[in-house]
């Protein structure tokens, strides 16, 4: 069966499995100093009897972890704005670049009879421009809102070092490397 030319193929399971675990889609063998995208280890807002939550989020990228919490008082709509700003300060903790991106919103929408979370962050190096992630609200919408912002920011944050990623081994005295 062939694909007409105005129809995207779909794309494979591989392809699919990798954007769904943020693991970047680098060709097999390539060495890049980039430590890849991070992933959500843990989602957590912890609400008291009132308007009171804290939100927890914890972050790894090749072998290194993150934690950020924010304090949040108010509805819904404040609680995954504190998502989306803590999942920024685990980011900038991972990268060591704390002044990279800033949070501009987090917002459930009613897309094609389906929730999502949308996600705007911005750019503050290398000149502004502001960044989309959309993701659906599966299960938990915490874990959803973090999901849209590392969709937003993964493209660039897996070129970036990872800051708390283990020093590598010093090159053999074998290696070819130029020194």
């Amino acid at each position: 069966m062939t694909t007409p030319d105005h129809v995207a193929p779909e794309p494979s399971d591989a392809a699919t499995a990798a954007e769904l675990s943020g693991e970047p889609d680098l060709p097999p063998g390539s060495n890049s100093t980039a430590a890849g995208r991070p992933k959500i280890v843990a989602a957590v807002v912890d609400t008291d009897r009132g308007w009171n939550a804290v939100v927890k989020i914890v972050l790894e990228r090749a072998g290194a972890t993150a934690e950020a919490e924010r304090e949040a008082v108010g509805e819904e709509a404040v609680v995954l704005r504190c998502v989306g700003e803590a999942t920024l300060d685990a980011i900038a903790t991972l990268t060591g670049a704390p002044d990279q991106f800033a949070l501009v919103g987090v917002k459930r929408v009613l897309a094609f009879d389906s929730a999502v979370l949308l996600a705007c962050v911005r750019t503050l190096e290398g000149g502004p421009r502001k960044l989309l992630g959309c993701v659906p609200i599966q299960e938990d919408v915490v874990s959803a809102a973090a999901r849209a912002v590392l969709n937003a920011t993964n493209r660039i944050v897996e070129t970036m070092p990872n800051s708390g990623a283990p020093d590598s081994p010093p090159p053999s005295e074998d290696s070819h490397e130029e020194r």
